[in-house]
């Protein structure tokens, strides 16, 4: 066979190959069904808080109405509290003293208060009254169990309905904070060095001995006799 012949053959085989070959474009596997996933969802509580026209303080009756207004809504540190002012340029300095004066009562409840000017929401509707705004993330489940389709494999490798309600139930239901459902928070500084001298001390075989009591943890105790449980004594 001369070289020409067999150049030819070659590029035969190369042509016939390439035909053969799967198109990853068209047999690429397209999930049709979404997957189950808690979804958050943004809720808001508004309260507003008359004080005298001349004072900084407000009323006791005000007071009283603010915290049933907290009891009401079980506001917690878990929740966003935002006291909304005027336009920065329109605060007068007996309005800074009202707003520092509601974010202190606030704060001894051991709430996380922030000020926010008034774009951030809608405008107070007289000067002497300054709204609180509570934002809560709550979660929605999914609609788990779900067996409406088939549990076996079909040709296209679709998974079925009930795939990921397990997951999706959990972490829906163990999240701290719903919020971190809608977007991560940032790690905040890190510690090069520190971590550098961790990796440092293993290479030169000084680890830290680990805490006694960590290794070790006394053996956990749990009651079955009684038939209900309690939240505290």
């Amino acid at each position: 066979m001369t070289r020409i012949a067999l150049r030819l053959l070659l590029v035969a085989l190369a042509a016939l190959a390439a035909g053969c070959a799967p198109d990853a474009q068209k047999d690429a596997v397209v999930f049709d069904r979404v997957l189950p996933r808690p979804e958050p969802t943004m809720v808001r509580y508004v309260h507003e808080v008359h004080v005298p026209a001349a004072a900084t303080q407000p009323s006791p009756s005000e007071i009283r109405a603010l915290e049933r207004f907290l009891v009401e809504h079980e506001v917690s540190r878990r929740d966003e509290i935002a006291i909304v002012t005027g336009v920065d340029d329109r605060l007068n300095g007996t309005d800074q003293a009202r707003h520092r004066a509601l974010a202190h009562i606030l704060e001894q409840r051991g709430l996380r208060v922030v000020i926010l000017p008034g774009a951030f929401d809608a405008m107070p509707q007289a000067p002497a009254m300054v709204r609180v705004a509570v934002h809560r993330t709550l979660v929605t489940l999914p609609g788990c169990p779900d067996w409406s389709g088939p549990t076996n494999v079909d040709g296209q490798n679709q998974p079925y309905s009930n795939f990921g309600c397990a997951d999706a139930m959990n972490l829906g239901l163990m999240v701290a904070r719903p919020s971190d459902l809608a977007g991560g928070r940032p790690s905040g500084a890190l510690d090069a060095e520190y971590g550098a001298a961790a990796v440092e001390r293993y290479r030169q075989g000084k680890i830290k001995p680990l805490d006694s009591d960590a290794a070790n943890p006394s053996p956990v105790t749990i009651n079955m006799s009684q038939s209900s449980g309690g939240g505290g004594q």
